[in-house]
């Protein structure tokens, strides 16, 4: 205790710090903008499905061009148009026979191409780890036993 009240006689006695001129307000001010970069999506330019024998081992295959810069590429995988629940695949990807383009071909479950339903197919271009574009989405549809549809519809 007696230590305490010594500190504190110490410090009590001890004289103000003297003033500066000091001030945390100046008549100059500063401005700027900034803007985000803008990642250019991917062109997708095809969507054909490869039924397989009778729908068994189905797949998709996705034809598109990667914008100038991007480091690589997202492809999600959902059964609604808004991507609400979302897988991420990892598809085949392959050289085109179109020029300058890639070949991304999505294998289906074993069943994936006999069973019904619509298939969305979201595909975007990454630059680093946090940047992606805009994603262009391509939708198959499998109607029966390997007979299906797909198209590019953004």
């Amino acid at each position: 205790m007696l230590v305490i009240v010594l500190t504190a006689v110490v410090f009590a006695s001890q004289p103000a710090p003297p003033q500066t001129e000091a001030a945390w307000a100046d008549a100059e001010l500063g401005s700027g903008s900034f803007t985000a970069a803008t990642i250019a999506p991917v062109t997708m330019t095809a969507c054909t499905f490869n039924p397989g024998l009778l729908g068994i081992a189905a797949s998709y295959t996705i034809t598109y061009r990667m914008p100038a810069g991007s480091t690589d590429t997202l492809f999600e995988y959902s059964t609604t148009a808004g991507f609400g629940t979302v897988t991420v695949l990892a598809p085949t990807i392959t050289p085109s026979a179109t020029a300058n383009h890639l070949d991304a071909t999505i294998s289906l479950d074993l069943l994936g191409g006999v069973l019904t339903g619509a298939k969305y197919f979201g595909l975007s271009a990454r630059f680093g780890s946090e940047w992606k574009s805009t994603r262009k989405v391509a939708q198959g549809s499998a109607i029966v036993l390997g007979a299906a549809t797909c198209s590019v519809v953004a």
